[in-house]
């Protein structure tokens, strides 16, 4: 995968190994900046997310029977991932303690490249949760990837 901005530079490469327990994000120098581990025999799904190397916290998706909800905490408060219905396809919001810090939207544009591979869309309200939304967007589109396959 790939991290684009408006004009399609390059911001972020995003490398995976089959089966996709392991995701690292890794900024245009090649040093990886985010590590998401997916953990195997939880009730519910759940990653372990590293920044820099460091631990950063456990996203785990949380009991809801109307939309997905996933929630970590981490140095500054509550984290949270929350599909809402913004416009057509799925949306999520990313908050930190009830602050927006941006979206993750399906790209509907109708374009050969969308039709042929997942693309999202992120909005990002403050660049310094970049990574974080970045890591989040993926997680998204391998869970949206694994709800298709099992319908």
């Amino acid at each position: 995968f790939e991290l684009r901005d408006k004009d399609e530079n390059v911001i972020y490469e995003i490398e995976g190994e089959m089966p996709l327990i392991n995701l690292r994000i890794f900024d245009n120098s090649h040093t990886e900046i985010f590590k998401m581990t997916k953990e195997i025999g939880h009730a519910l799904t759940t990653y372990r997310f590293y920044y820099k190397g460091e631990p950063y916290g456990v996203l785990e998706k949380q009991f809801a029977l109307v939309r997905d909800k996933f929630a970590m905490d981490i140095k500054e408060g509550r984290l949270e991932l929350i599909e809402y219905a913004g416009t057509i396809g799925r949306n999520f919001k990313v908050t930190l303690n009830d602050r927006m810090l941006g979206t993750i939207m399906e790209n509907l544009e109708f374009t050969l490249h969308n039709v042929v591979f997942d693309n999202s869309v992120i909005i990002a309200y403050d660049k310094e949760y970049l990574p974080i939304l970045t890591a989040m967007a993926v997680m998204v589109a391998r869970e949206l990837a694994r709800d298709e396959e099992s319908s």
